[in-house]
């Protein structure tokens, strides 16, 4: 997506991460979304959005997988619903994540 590529230019560009060294991914639980659904031009998954036990089951999975694969990585959450942000920070605190809306933002304003 366009943030994606944003952030990537970003890390890239303003911290000096090798593009190498990233790895975007995006997760998609279906949407909500009545008018997204009959969409033709809708690039999501085209389901309903799944329950927020499965979301969270789908997560818990995905994060061992990447711990598993990639120890070191830091997983940066983009584009949650600030429920399932604060939730999935409070849940996953001793991995290494970050939230860009929440605490992204919050720097931003703190160092303004």
């Amino acid at each position: 997506t366009s943030a994606q590529i944003g952030k990537l230019a970003l890390y890239t560009g303003a911290a000096g991460i090798h593009p190498e060294k990233t790895l975007p991914i995006v997760l998609d639980c279906g949407t909500a979304n009545e008018g997204n659904l009959r969409d033709p031009l809708y690039l999501g998954l085209r389901q309903k959005r799944v329950s927020p036990e499965v979301a969270l089951e789908f997560m818990d999975e995905f994060m061992a997988a990447v711990k598993e694969v990639y120890p070191n990585m830091l997983v940066q959450f983009e584009d949650f619903e600030t429920e399932k942000a604060f939730q999935y920070l409070e849940r996953y605190k001793q991995e290494k994540c970050f939230n860009d809306d929440i605490q992204g933002t919050g720097a931003v304003v703190l160092a303004g």
